[in-house]
């Protein structure tokens, strides 16, 4: 084939502008770079500080561009107080997460990452990260406020200030009562504000028509430093179903898990995508087909923690996800098993919730009697390749098999 015969490669053309309106933003601690679009102004990518000054003055110059959506790393806390003052201003704000805004490597600046963040936004290559309505963030505010660290019973904290006392052991020891009832008048009016906002919420179920389930066995025991009011029966209400039902959780448990993703989870198409944001499944890297690495993402997220410890807390449970939990953990070790179970305890959530069905181990006996079977298959099948057969065992008279 002569040179001239040679079929030339045809450049890809760049994707479409769907949103001529966005803007891309880079955060940090004490400086945020934002780019807006070419035509919007002279000088299209500015810096400013993080005070509310500064951060006013960022709302104020992208609604004089004529930017109606923004996006912006989720990074920690630094992005809430720009994010209220956007929304306020009815600037419509992206968070994304930082794996789906990498660069490419070196070279890398502040100036370029907010160019790059409006460009992929703009030619609608970004999704949006999970965030709560604003009614699930005033209680999520409130629980991570809310002090929880003095676990001691009244009388085991009366039999440790027995002692023998001097004149500078009285005056601390009186500073530290102070303090103590100062804490707990702060917590009361702290639970009275969450019942507070707990009641604005629409009523899923009415108790009074359909009371709450009995308590399990293990959720009998009250916690200490408990909040003053009735916050399961309150869950039960906004949610329409008992989550303590599960094993492993609690009514903390679950008042973290509303805390922080709220009632309602149809914002994930499925639950692989809700796994998948609390970084509790297997992140496959494959390059040239082979699989580089499947351990899970490093993902510090208050539901994936709570989970995995709802998930610990089956190592002694008879129910049948305390069996998977065991199972996983003569397989895998306890760290994986850990994951595993909290995995589990994640879709079952999300079936929940998504369809407002109590609980039932229904779908867990079947595949916990399907597992029994496999591995009777298993063991009879190294069985005959050792020349043994398995016998199973006859139970005497008066004895339950």
């Amino acid at each position: 084939m002569s040179r001239g015969q040679r079929r030339r490669t045809a450049r890809p053309s760049p994707p479409p502008v769907l949103n001529p309106h966005a803007a891309g933003i880079d955060i940090g601690a004490t400086e945020i770079y934002v780019a807006v679009p070419l035509d919007r102004d002279p000088q299209p990518i500015r810096r400013f500080g993080t005070f509310t000054q500064d951060l006013l003055a960022v709302a104020t110059w992208l609604t004089q561009c004529g930017v109606t959506s923004v996006a912006m790393e989720s990074t920690g806390v630094y992005g809430i107080p720009l994010y209220q003052i956007l929304d306020t201003r009815g600037v419509e704000v992206c968070l994304v997460n930082a794996r789906q805004v990498k660069n490419v490597p070196g070279r890398k600046t502040d100036v370029q990452d907010c160019q790059w963040l409006r460009y992929l936004h703009a030619v609608g290559l970004l999704r949006g990260s999970f965030r709560p309505p604003e009614t699930v963030c005033a209680v999520r505010s409130l629980l991570r406020h809310r002090d929880r660290r003095i676990k001691a019973s009244r009388e085991t904290i009366a039999k440790a200030l027995v002692g023998e006392y001097r004149p500078e052991h009285l005056f601390t020891l009186r500073q530290s009562l102070d303090s103590y009832r100062h804490y707990q008048r702060l917590i009361e009016a702290c639970d009275a504000h969450v019942q507070a906002l707990l009641t604005a919420f629409e009523s899923a179920i009415d108790p009074a028509l359909l009371p709450i389930p009995r308590a399990t066995t293990s959720h009998r025991k009250p916690q200490g430093n408990a909040p003053r009011f009735d916050l399961r029966t309150e869950l039960y209400r906004v949610l329409g179903l008992d989550l303590t039902q599960i094993p492993g959780l609690n009514t903390a448990t679950v008042y973290t898990l509303f805390a922080e993703l709220g009632p309602d989870l149809a914002k994930f198409p499925t639950s692989k995508h809700f796994a998948s944001w609390l970084g509790l499944c297997p992140d496959n890297r494959i390059s040239g087909g082979k699989i580089l690495s499947v351990q899970t993402r490093h993902v510090k997220h208050r539901v994936a923690q709570a989970l995995r410890l709802a998930a610990q807390g089956l190592s002694h449970s008879a129910s049948l996800l305390g069996a998977y939990f065991r199972r996983m953990r003569a397989k895998l070790g306890a760290p994986k098993a850990i994951t595993a179970t909290a995995h589990k305890l994640a879709r079952i959530l999300y079936h929940l919730l998504t369809t407002r069905q109590p609980y039932a181990e229904t779908r867990l006996a079947a595949a916990e009697e399907h597992h029994r079977h496999r591995t009777e298959s298993r063991l009879r099948a190294q069985a005959r390749v050792l020349g043994f057969e398995l016998v199973p065992i006859t139970p005497l008279r008066g004895e339950v098999s």
